[in-house]
This record gives C-alpha cells, structure tokens and sequence, in this order.
C-alpha cells in the first residue's frame, strides 16, 4: 500500500515537452523507455465503483512493476496547485491471474459493490512516454508521464485521448507548483482529477455516487433531516471501511463513530418516521457496533496501557499479552462480520432508506419547526440524567457512563438540526454541539479510567501466582482510580457551565 498524489493536464498535439531541469528541486528530468501498457479495469454493471472516483485494474507491460493488480482509493481532496485539484490516492497492489480478482482487492470494495458482482468494464491501450525527475542528490522526486490513450472495444478502437500525469515520488508541494507553473507556461492545461477508466466508461460512470448528502432549509420537510444524517452516516461507513479491513486504528475508530451515529440519528428522528418503516435496522447497527466496540475498546486500553504506564510495562507483560491475543480474536469475529451477506444487505438498505425515507406526516413538517423540538427533546434526557449524577455524592460509574451516552445523542441530534436551520441559529447549535462535546470527553477520559482499572484488577486476580504483576497491577489501578477521579471533580462545573440557558436558545420556537 503507498499514497499517489498525481496532477493531470490536458495537451494539444503542438504541446512540446519543455526541460524542468533547474525547476524546484528538480536537478535532472531522465528520459526512460516508452511503455506500451494494456489495462482491463473491473466494475460493477451500474459502475459503483468509478462513481466513487474508486479504480480497480489489472494491467501488463510494466516491466519495473511486476504487479499486476492495482485497486486505487480516493482520499479526501487536498488542496489546489497551481488552481490544478490533484488526485490523491491510497494504492495498493496485488499478484493474481488475469481474469480473477484478487481477493484481496475484492474484499476492500465490499462496501462500495456490496452484492453487486465484479465484472470487466472498460480495456484500455496506453502509449506511454516517461521522465524521472531527479534532485541534485539523484533521488527521485516524481515521476512525469505523456500517455496515449485508445479505449478498445476487442481489437477496435472506439476512443482516444490524451494525458500529462505528474506523480509525487518525494517532491515538496512547492516542488509541484513550480513543475505546474512550468507545464502550464508550456501550454499545458489543468484537467480535474478523473481517472482514466471513467473518462472512457462515460455519462455512467460520471454520474453521483449512490450516497449524496442533500442540503435543506428550513421551509423544507423535517424528514429531509433523515435523507441527510442516513446519507452521512452512509458515507463515513463507505470511506473508513477499506482502512478498517486493512488494519487501520483511526479507519476503526471512525468506522465505530459512524454506525454508532447512524444509530444515535434514527432514535432522534424516530418521529418523523412511519411505523415499521425499518424493521430489525436498528438491531443491525447494534450488532455491527458491537462488533467494531469490541476491537477499538481494545486498541484504547492497550494504548492507553502502554503509552501512559510504560514504566510498568515488564511486569505487566502478560497482562497485555492477553490483551493483544483477544483483540487478535476480536478482530476476526469483526472481519466476519465486515465479509457477511447481513452486513452487504444492511448497508443496501441504508442506501434504498436515504434515498426515499417513508415519512409520517410530522415528516412533512418544516424543519425549521421540527428540528428544534427534536434537539431539545435530548437536551430534556441528558438533564434529567446529568442533574441527578451532580446531585449524588458517589455517583456510580454506569451513571456516569449513561450521562455520556445522552450527552453523545444531544450532541449528535444538535448537528443534525443544524443542517436544516437558519444561518446563526445553526450556529448556535453548533456551538452547543461543541459545548457538550466538551462533556462527552470528560466523560470519555473517565470511563477509560475506570476500564483500565477493572482490567488490571482482573489482571491481577488471573496471574494470581506473579508476585511483580500483581504489584504492577495494584500500581496501575491506583494511578487509574484516581485520574477517574479527577475527571469526576470537574464534573460539576462542567455540567454547570453547559446548563446555561444561552447555549440552547436555538431550540427555542
């Protein structure tokens, strides 16, 4: 797996490739052989994937890259050089026969295809001319490539076109202005960042993806509200879930965020829905929740383990071991989960309900009227259950955890009306999302205290004949038990400050 940020230029046939020798860094552009490349890229009949800018190919005639299998992911758009948006890309490689994906590959578009079958669906022929642009030092900084493009049908050609790729291979932002800058005093023009395979699969493979995020106001229906947070949520699963297979903590960790949000969403807007209208969803998402709670839960106590008791790491050495082996398993139960026909089936029909949610008529309503009500209805929940947490001396740990799951779910239903209000009282809501955000956190810093805490005492009960562990372990509870405490003493003054009545005047009619 590595990173491409590549930029793309259109040509005319009296483009003559100027020297960039002395631009930037670059200290030499080395001409290398042509290449006479063949690509037989894979998508679905409906071209799922390059709707989502995603490519999966298998090309010859590369003889420096053996590997013949390429899937290409899009990241999150970086910004402009030289007004030119760059492709930015995660690339990962594998070997396999010709005609069969690799599973591997296959597996990371599950997804975005889910029971939709691979299939070939465009083959193209590229006559490729390229130069290695060098510092002083001989290192390669990126790579620019001149490529002729016939889209094939057989033997037939029905398409041409032509193509500058500028590849990052080291090369500094401000190397790649100035190489840009060159190229285009050239006469060279910036093209947008669209993969090769869908420029020749055409208007089908152009079109919007499956999953938009649709914007409202708020004279629109409130229902539109669920339009938005499904697609949201939709769009976080479909983006985190490749990193999450691959081994990624952060991909994990958002992948978590989102189904748990998709969850949160639905019981907020529950009203503005028709009864039955998604029958077993919700206990779906619980299941993949599950799943994904029992990985990350795992990740933040070994990190937190090992990162802020280092000093206690040699006796606790089994302890962790044991921990590292059930995230081992934990893992495996997820990847099931992920490569399931419940979880394909259970993102298809967040797809089919983002589109055409079945509205009841409070649905219809104006969100400028409905959302409101809605984020004040768990603001109502999280007040009952924070105010008689701050008002017992020793407030157990499960309600303190309760108050941080109601303090999730009036932040998350504050963002979600915030999409359908006017401009300041969006602002306001989302101020307060923030402020209770703060909350959540503390409440989070707390919770991972005490789970460090009750594991090291189960540690220590298990390996009860290890003299040294059992010392360490007592080490560690103590230091945990009193960073709980720490967080429950500002707790107080945090809730104090949240119930200001100026925070929630947004949800006021």
């Amino acid at each position: 797996m590595s990173d491409e940020l590549e930029l793309k230029f259109a040509v005319g046939r009296a483009f003559s490739m100027p020297d960039l020798a002395g631009v930037g860094s670059v200290a030499r552009m080395l001409p290398l052989p042509t290449q006479e490349l063949r690509a037989t890229y894979y998508d679905t009949v409906d071209r799922r994937l390059a709707r989502w800018g995603i490519t999966l190919r298998h090309r010859d005639g590369e003889e420096d890259h053996p590997t013949a299998w390429t899937l290409k992911l899009p990241y999150a758009a970086a910004s402009q050089v030289s007004g030119i948006s760059p492709a930015f890309r995660a690339e990962l490689d594998a070997e396999g026969s010709p005609d069969r994906v690799p599973a591997t590959l296959a597996d990371l578009v599950t997804a975005h295809i889910r029971s939709y079958p691979l299939a070939p669906a465009a083959v193209l022929s590229t006559r490729r001319g390229r130069w290695q642009l060098v510092d002083a030092g001989g290192r390669s900084i990126a790579e620019l490539v001149d490529d002729e493009v016939s889209v094939m049908d057989g033997n037939d050609v029905r398409g041409r076109f032509s193509e500058l790729e500028l590849e990052a291979r080291g090369a500094s932002i401000a190397d790649l202005q100035a190489i840009a800058d060159r190229l285009l005093a050239a006469g060279a023009v910036g093209a947008e960042p669209i993969p090769k395979a869908v420029r020749a699969l055409g208007p089908t493979a152009t079109g919007p993806p499956d999953v938009v995020i649709p914007e409202f106001g708020p004279e629109d229906p409130a229902g539109w509200a669920v339009r938005a947070a499904l697609a949201d949520g939709l769009l976080r699963i479909l983006t985190h879930d490749p990193g999450t297979r691959i081994g990624s903590d952060e991909s994990l960790h958002q992948l978590r965020v989102a189904v748990r949000r998709v969850r949160s969403d639905l019981g907020t807007l529950r009203s503005l829905l028709s009864p039955g209208w998604a029958p077993s969803l919700q206990a779906d998402l619980g299941r993949l929740a599950d799943r994904l709670g029992a990985v990350r839960d795992l990740d933040v106590l070994l990190t937190r383990l090992e990162s802020s008791h280092g000093d206690l790491a040699t006796p606790l050495e089994p302890m962790l071991n044991d921990l590292r082996q059930r995230r081992i398993a934990a893992r495996g139960v997820l990847l099931a989960e992920l490569r399931s026909d419940r979880y394909a089936h259970l993102l298809e029909r967040l797809v089919v309900l983002a589109r055409d949610p079945k509205l009841n008529p409070a649905g219809l309503e104006s969100a400028g009227a409905v959302l409101p009500t809605l984020g004040a209805a768990a603001w109502r929940r999280l007040e009952q259950r924070a105010d008689k947490v701050t008002r017992i001396a020793q407030p157990g740990d499960d309600q303190l955890h309760a108050v941080r799951i109601a303090a999730k779910r009036a932040r998350y239903a504050a963002e979600t009306a915030a999409r359908g209000l006017p401009a300041k009282r969006a602002a306001a809501a989302r101020a307060f999302a923030d402020q209770v955000g703060g909350l959540q956190d503390l409440l989070g810093r707390h919770q991972d205290a005490v789970v460090a805490a009750a594991f090291a005492r189960a540690a220590a009960a298990e390996h009860a004949g290890d003299l040294d562990l059992a010392i360490a372990a007592g080490r560690l509870t103590e230091r945990e038990m009193r960073a709980a405490r720490r967080e429950r003493r500002r707790l107080g003054r945090a809730w104090s400050m949240l119930r200001r009545r100026r925070h929630r005047r947004w949800m006021e009619r």
